[in-house]
């Protein structure tokens, strides 16, 4: 049985700007490929050109964590997050499905088929980490984690962006210095001025 959205919600607080940035960061980088390879590739060698950029993002990002596994079984990458969640980086329609070939470990994938894995206490719940284009697919439309249900989803969680980027330095504003001998005088407002000249 695979746990509600709120339930993952709580134990995916921690990982949730790692995951932003799996996805948006691998984006970003394939769009900043030269133009004569991007150009030539179809909609399939896209999608995969940026998973394959994901899953290297995530492990950059990730890695570290004593509480992230790295798994690949029969073709497929996958990652272990605490001691409860199994998921794939993907692209995702506007139903916010995967398109996958029907293949019996897709299959048990989204129908939450959970065997017990050796170092873990209970079977975990598969989800999927992904985007969605914007209209004219030059842009992500939105970065989600879906909980698969057989042909259907359990649930959705969108990721709200970073609170704070970690790749855009922000300028610092630099104290201004007085010249030598300067003398600073604090600026008086009109009615202490009137005030001063009554003497009062």
């Amino acid at each position: 049985m695979s746990l509600s959205r709120a339930e993952s919600e709580t134990i995916l607080s921690p990982f949730l700007d790692e995951l932003w940035d799996c996805v948006t960061v691998a984006i970003e980088r394939y769009r900043n490929l030269p133009s004569e390879y991007s150009s030539v590739f179809s909609k399939r060698t896209r999608s995969s050109a940026i998973a394959d950029l994901m899953y290297h993002q995530a492990q950059s990002g990730l890695a570290s964590r004593p509480d992230v596994r790295f798994q690949t079984l029969r073709g497929q990458r996958f990652i272990m997050v605490g001691d409860a969640f199994k998921m794939r980086l993907k692209k995702l329609d506007e139903n916010h499905r995967p398109h996958n070939i029907p293949t019996q470990q897709v299959l048990d994938f989204l129908h939450q088929v959970q065997p017990q894995l050796p170092g873990f206490a209970e079977p975990l719940t598969n989800l999927f980490v992904g985007y969605r284009w914007n209209l004219l697919e030059t842009a992500a439309r939105g970065v989600y984690v879906v909980c698969p249900n057989g042909d259907w989803n359990a649930w959705v969680l969108e990721i709200q962006p970073r609170t704070a980027s970690v790749s855009t330095p922000v300028a610092q504003p630099q104290p201004t210095l007085d010249k030598p001998g300067r003398r600073v005088v604090p600026k008086v407002d009109a009615e202490q001025q009137e005030q001063t000249r009554r003497g009062g």
